[in-house]
């Protein structure tokens, strides 16, 4: 899979109580879109754009000196036109917006205001490699820029802004402690912060065949899940390797394939027929890369048969 990538962003600067501006391009479904904000400390904020609706926010980075920074974003955008919208209680309002693709869910945060000093950092610990480091920081008198951190394969200072406010990005080449370092023009205090996304990782999903049925799978890792109403089920977050999946449930039988080959990709379609067993049925079941288990309800013996085959998805 490829790791989180810089899409598109684009800014505006206002005087007024409210700022929007639009992506110049449409939007991919399954992005993440991010913001962040530039306005005075005490402002009470909120964002939302009219196709995906209100976008989550971290708390507010206070410089003690009346600016802060805040922090908003929102996964799994969905495809089309989006335009940013934020209202906030006080005026004079510097908004940046980016879409990243390849980001799968919010990691750790790391927040710190009235930070002192002309080359402060921070440090924050990532859960898995290739996580999306997002940088971001303000004040009232100077620019600020942020370097590469401990195990970064690259990072980009965000150029639209710098008078006040400066963005930062790279990728977490390993999980770990890594810090990010800043360099201010100013020694006054700052409003600093870091945050991680997790990166889009291997998966197998489909349907099961039935709503509730239970997904089992052993490999590298082993677990289960339970498929929806509509029968789909996810396996997230899987390691390469190669994985065994079971579908069971009391009064069906279940055909389909049993392995697959996780490597660095999301496998989809991994489907299986369900079929509920009519009581007294004694019918053998016989297949090839077929898992078959039969549950009689009837006074007569129980019968369990299994057969497993392989299928190999590169």
């Amino acid at each position: 899979l490829p790791p989180p990538t810089l899409v598109q962003h684009n800014y505006d600067v206002t005087s007024n109580t409210y700022s929007y501006v639009p992506f110049t391009n449409a939007v991919t479904a399954g992005s993440m879109i991010c913001a962040y904000v530039w306005t005075y400390a005490a402002a009470i904020m909120s964002l939302s754009d009219p196709l995906n609706g209100p976008w989550s926010s971290l708390p507010m980075v206070d410089n003690g000196n009346g600016i802060g920074v805040q922090f908003f974003y929102l996964l799994n955008s969905l495809a089309g036109p989006v335009t940013p919208y934020i209202v906030s209680d006080h005026t004079t309002i510097y908004l940046d917006i980016f879409e990243f693709s390849g980001v799968s869910a919010l990691g750790t945060h790391i927040e710190n205001g009235s930070v002192s000093g002309t080359t402060p950092s921070l440090a924050i610990t990532t859960g898995v490699p290739n996580e999306l480091l997002i940088a971001y920081t303000g004040n009232l008198s100077a620019p600020a820029t942020i370097t590469p951190g401990t195990n970064m394969t690259a990072t980009v200072p965000d150029s639209l802004r710098g008078t006040y406010m400066d963005f930062g990005y790279g990728l977490a080449g390993a999980a770990g402690a890594t810090s990010l370092g800043f360099t201010l023009g100013t020694t006054a205090n700052s409003a600093l912060g870091v945050v991680a996304f997790v990166p889009t990782l291997p998966q197998i999903s489909g349907n099961a065949g039935v709503a509730g049925a239970t997904v089992s799978w052993t490999g590298p890792s082993s677990g289960s899940t339970t498929a929806d109403g509509a029968g789909n089920y996810t396996i997230p977050s899987l390691a390469a390797g190669s994985y065994t999946i079971t579908v069971t449930k009391a009064g069906y039988t279940f055909t389909g394939p049993t392995t697959e080959v996780v490597s660095g990709s999301v496998i989809t379609g991994v489907n299986f027929v369900a079929t509920a067993v009519v009581a007294g049925d004694h019918t053998p079941v016989v297949g090839t890369g077929l898992i078959f288990a039969t549950r009689i309800e009837s006074p007569k013996t129980s019968i369990i048969g299994t057969n497993l085959g392989t299928r190999i998805i590169g």
